[in-house]
């Protein structure tokens, strides 16, 4: 079992996934699209995460439920619950029912869209596939996720139309894309992988800085000598 490293760059908005030399990044372009790309990954295009990493290995369990269990209208954020607050205090609305009622709709529109061919088209015997928004169905590279007994298994496919390239891209669109709104699964997950990097960056830090007030400890320790 190897450790996946996770890398963010905000500036960039880039998210780099390690697994020993293979790399699936995660980029939005300036039109707001999501490209999952995956690199040096020579005649193995797979990225396994297992349980060791434990909140990758989280992110994505939550990412294939939401796919599996067609939950596109998630919870209510607290952004979203203070913004709906607000509102009915404005139109003098009750706020407990409103929540309520927002609630129950997204339930509903969610059990709606596991009936359709868009959730047909994604999800097959556990298995989630998603083709490329940008290019032609008869050409468009693609991904899966497939559920292992510890494990999530990620694997890439270019079509054999295409000429053969050393990465392989898959476009997930902000809008208009053939599963409609399904992405909104994908544009979940690279935000929550996001925070996670945040976490990381603000933890090494941390842990820099209570080196770095040890250090200075020690020699004013030593100094007094």
């Amino acid at each position: 079992m190897k450790k996946v490293n996770l890398i963010g760059d905000p500036k960039e908005n880039l998210i780099v996934l390690k697994n020993g030399y293979k790399e699936l990044r995660m980029i939005k372009n300036n039109q707001g699209d999501l490209m999952f790309c995956l690199s040096h990954f020579q005649d193995d295009a797979t990225f396994t995460i297992d349980e060791v990493n434990t909140p990758i290995y989280e992110t994505v369990n939550e990412l294939y439920y939401d796919f599996l269990d067609s939950s596109i209208f998630k919870e209510l954020d607290e952004g979203e619950l203070e913004r709906i607050k607000k509102e009915c205090a404005f139109f003098n609305e009750d706020y407990e029912q409103k929540v309520a009622k927002i609630i129950k709709e997204n339930e509903r529109e969610n059990e709606n869209f596991k009936k359709s061919m868009y959730y047909r088209l994604l999800v097959k015997d556990g298995i989630v596939t998603w083709l490329s928004d940008t290019q032609p169905e008869h050409i468009a590279s693609s991904f899966t996720i497939e559920k292992r007994r510890h494990s999530y298994r990620i694997s890439f496919y270019s079509s054999p139309l295409k000429e053969e390239n050393k990465n392989i891209v898959v476009t997930v669109s902000r809008s208009g894309s053939r599963y409609l709104f399904y992405s909104g699964c994908l544009f979940h997950f690279y935000e929550s992988l996001e925070l996670l990097a945040e976490q990381n960056r603000t933890n090494t830090a941390s842990w820099l800085n209570n080196l770095g007030n040890k250090a200075k400890n020690m020699m004013r320790t030593l100094t007094k000598k």
